[in-house]
């Protein structure tokens, strides 16, 4: 599948429920090396796609991780 313009809404949106609620899996792409976070509390875990390449097939789940803020 090809894309022409990356669509980053629903990796942001993930994301910013991952910074409100602290708690996050962090996923790391063995194709292109990137490595991000989503919500713990995502309901499927199972379709998580790297936002840079869309590789839904060789994302590793590193584990479990909590972010604290600084100034919190």
């Amino acid at each position: 599948m090809k894309h022409d313009t990356a669509d980053f809404v629903n990796h942001l949106e993930e994301q910013e429920k991952a910074l409100s609620s602290n708690d996050f899996h962090v996923y790391e792409c063995i194709v292109c090396g990137c490595t991000f976070a989503v919500s713990q509390n995502f309901v499927d875990q199972s379709v998580i796609v790297c936002p840079s390449c869309w590789s839904d097939q060789n994302v590793l789940d590193k584990g479990a991780g909590t972010m604290m803020m600084k100034g919190e």
